[in-house]
């Protein structure tokens, strides 16, 4: 580290300490609050004048300590839990839109129920992201009682809900929801032809649950909107008969860093073929895909909050990211109690069935003195893979990956039991406290004599983050516990950075002990981290100006359909139609033009530059469209205002709209690389990408 950036960290560590010194002592005020002599009806009585003082415009900062002080006492009535002080801390910093990073364990839920409360008393709606449906139901029961004792509404939105439900679900004071269910529903809103189809109000004030994941991790996945669906179940067999005879290095070749994927020459013949002579045989015919009618990253979802705050145990050491792309803060909350977690290095080994052989004699050994154990896998095929050589080794274990959250949170809660043995990706079972012992006492006092909760990576991540997510499972509220990481050198990882050829081993079962090889490991994560960085900053680069002109087309839309801009409802069911039509034609025309955009260096002009202006030419002209074909309509129309006559002109919405996410596509911009063969396998692969599942979670 330079002297720069040491002076810098310096700065930013004394800041970060001023600012949880005055946190501290708002939380010792609020603490000494003193009201378990009030009744609850005098606590009732606060909570509505809070809630006028609130909505005369009273600033909420003016009203954060009596607010907090009754959020404590009506957790304590209603829940029999009383706030710790650092909980206290956490919750004044999510109310200042920070970014909380706070240990597993410490009560993330209880922290986020403070700030939720305080600016739901506006009733402007605060609506809290979870990572899954599970948690948002089970944390909106959890903590109901506490908001609904203060006189305020609360309810949890699940996939599946009718819109009559949703839209309730959204008009309550506080909303659990996942951040994908939102989004989807915000896209669906962004599609109705009338008020009362949309289920959204003005979004207002958002917390946001695991938000490493939600912010960074899925931040590029964009949500998407379709019509009716362009390939019958028939069409979808023909394709993946073709996918299984196309042959890796034979047919299609990866990237340097095997982020993309390109057919070769052989690979487009091959594929040509076969595809022709498959769809003859079933006598198929080609169908339009379904139409793309609108789309929003989770990034610039989330950004359409005016007040953004959020909480995760992993997160410092993704601040810059956190800063660049959100502008947001990050404060690290001291534990309620010191971690004494034993975090082991990792243990390296040749190749992949050495690294197998120690993980099953280690968990077979440890298994035997009834120490809980939790393996957190790549895959889920690794799972299986383990969970299969554990079983031939006489060791039970659970195999949780993420398909049941209800059932695996169950599971993952009852990981800290004595003699425990569970197999889990990374996924599965976010959220979900492990407690020693399953939270049984005496088993408690059993399981930290034997050291507490033993955590087993089976590969490094990508980023350290990810890694300490996995840790942090271990070693909650002070609890004794310990973490390893089993690595081999032909993990994908360390091939792809060709560590191998590096360090030349003979194959051995015994583990390396080499200490360069940890620095080396630390150094490939930090590179990919800063790659990523770089990656989502030009991939922002092309979505946020089609953001932009998707804002200012729904503003101009949204106007229409809230009867703010004078005409008669058959101008209005017209206008609406056009604009998404036309949208929906330049959503088509910007995926068109994204595939082949890189081609541009060709001729020594920058992608993105000429991304820009072409899509800001064909966004110039839709309003001039939206009239032309607007007035034609009305024209054909008379003024009528008979429902009926617009269906009959289709003037409705479509039949059926699937929504579905996809990651965002990223292809190196090497311009040595685009041979004549890689630009035509180039644009077979853009034709035979929904064969593939290319883009596709």
């Amino acid at each position: 580290m330079n002297l720069a950036a040491k002076l810098i960290q310096k700065i930013n560590n004394r800041e970060t300490q001023n600012k949880l010194k005055i946190y501290q002592d708002k939380a010792k005020l609020i603490r000494k609050g003193n009201l378990e002599v009030w009744d609850d009806q005098q606590l009732k009585a606060e909570s509505l004048r809070l809630k006028k003082e609130a909505k005369s415009g009273t600033p909420l900062d003016e009203l954060l300590v009596d607010a907090y002080t009754l959020v404590c006492e009506a957790a304590k009535r209603t829940l029999g839990l009383q706030p710790y002080a650092v909980q206290i801390m956490a919750a004044i910093a999510l109310h200042e839109g920070f970014l909380i990073e706070q240990h597993t364990g410490e009560g993330k839920t209880l922290s986020a129920v403070m700030p939720t409360y305080l600016n739901a008393l506006t009733g402007e709606g605060v609506h809290v992201l979870t990572f899954n449906d599970y948690l948002a139901k089970r944390d909106a029961d959890w903590m109901g009682p506490i908001y609904r004792f203060l006189g305020l509404t609360v309810k949890s939105v699940q996939a599946g809900m009718s819109l009559s439900e949703k839209r309730e679900a959204y008009a309550a004071d506080i909303t659990y929801v996942t951040a994908k269910e939102a989004g989807f529903d915000y896209l669906r809103d962004t599609i109705a032809l009338g008020e009362a189809q949309t289920v959204h109000r003005p979004f207002h004030y958002v917390i946001v649950d695991e938000a490493d994941s939600l912010l960074l991790d899925e931040a590029r996945v964009p949500l998407v909107i379709a019509g009716e669906p362009g390939f019958s179940i028939s069409e979808g067999t023909c394709f993946a008969e073709v996918a299984k005879q196309i042959v890796q290095y034979e047919h299609y070749d990866f990237d340097e860093f095997m982020r993309n994927v390109y057919l070769n020459e052989a690979g487009s013949t091959k594929a040509e073929g076969l595809q022709a002579a498959l769809a003859a045989k079933e006598g198929l015919q080609l169908k339009s895909g379904g139409k793309i009618l609108g789309t929003i990253t989770l990034q610039h979802f989330i950004s359409l909050y005016p007040k953004i705050c959020g909480m995760t145990a992993t997160a410092h050491a993704s601040a810059i990211e956190f800063e660049d792309i959100y502008s947001l803060q990050v404060v690290q909350i001291p534990p309620n109690r010191p971690n004494i977690r034993i975090d082991h290095p990792h243990r390296i080994y040749t190749h992949k069935e050495a690294k197998l052989k120690a993980l099953v004699n280690e968990i077979s050994s440890v298994h035997r003195t009834g120490r809980p154990i939790l393996i957190g896998t790549s895959s889920v095929e690794e799972s299986d893979i383990l969970a299969k050589a554990l079983a031939i080794a006489d060791v039970p274990c659970q195999v949780l990956n993420a398909k049941n959250d209800a059932e695996e949170a169950r599971i993952i809660a009852n990981a800290g039991g004595i003699g425990a043995v569970t197999v889990s990706t990374n996924m599965a079972g976010r959220g979900v406290d492990i407690r020693l012992g399953g939270g049984k006492p005496t088993q408690a006092e059993v399981v930290a004599k034997l050291g507490g909760l033993y955590v087993i990576g089976t590969h490094v991540h990508e980023s350290v983050r990810i890694d300490d997510q996995l840790r942090g499972r271990s070693g909650r509220q002070g609890d004794p516990g310990a973490s390893v990481f089993f690595v081999s050198l032909e993990d994908e990882l360390l091939l792809r950075f060709g560590i191998d050829k590096m360090i030349r081993k003979p194959r051995q079962d015994e583990a390396l002990e080499e200490p360069v090889l940890h620095s080396k490991i630390a150094h490939i994560q930090r590179v990919i981290m800063g790659q990523n960085f770089d990656i989502q900053k030009e991939l922002n680069g092309y979505s946020d100006m089609l953001e932009d002109q998707r804002r200012i087309l729904y503003e101009e839309r949204l106007r229409i359909l809230k009867g703010e801009k004078p005409m008669s409802p058959s101008e209005q069911r017209v206008r609406l139609f056009y604009i998404d039509q036309f949208w929906a034609d330049h959503l088509e025309y910007v995926s068109y033009l994204r595939e082949g955009i890189h081609l541009e260096s060709l001729a020594s002009r920058n992608p993105i530059d000429e991304f820009h202006a072409q899509i800001t030419r064909a966004y110039e002209q839709i309003p001039a469209k939206v009239n032309s074909e607007s007035t034609n309509m009305l024209i054909k129309l008379e003024g009528s205002d008979d429902p009926a006559k617009w269906e009959m002109f289709g003037l409705k919405n479509p039949t059926s709209t699937r929504t579905y996410i996809i990651n965002d596509q990223y292809i190196q911009n090497k311009r040595s690389s685009w041979t004549t063969t890689t630009v035509f396998a180039y644009y077979i692969r853009k034709m035979l990408r929904p064969i593939f599942g290319w883009g596709k979670l």
